[in-house]
């Protein structure tokens, strides 16, 4: 059964890139009547080019980038209410990818200790 939009659900799909969460998130918000909201990628993320190119001096603007739009639709959601279906939230930004560069040393600590 689709959740209620009653007072507002958000609802975040959590993967790595390219297994399917903004397709499973579309179908859901079309089948439950709700809002999907995509992750911001390509050429909407400025700093995510520079960031393949060169990972240890990009990735803090790149994931400061994800979070800013995160925290953007998620003020959105908030204050729309109903239901939103979300590629990914705040804390597998977080836990996921920049907690991953910072043990893969492409996160300083001072960047990470920034970023957290």
């Amino acid at each position: 059964a689709a959740p209620s939009p009653r007072d507002g659900v958000i609802v975040g799909i959590t993967g790595m890139v390219g297994v399917g969460k903004s397709t499973l998130a579309r179908t859901l918000a079309t089948a439950w009547g709700g809002t999907h909201a995509p992750e911001v990628v390509g050429a909407a993320n400025p700093w995510l080019p520079k960031f393949y190119a060169d990972p240890a001096t990009y990735a803090l603007p790149a994931q400061l980038a994800f979070l800013v739009d995160k925290v953007r639709q998620l003020r959105l959601a908030r204050a729309a209410g109903g239901l939103w279906i979300f590629d990914q939230l705040l804390e597998a930004d977080r836990d996921v990818f920049a907690r991953g560069l910072r043990d893969s040393g492409k996160l300083s600590a001072e960047a990470w200790g920034l970023y957290e």
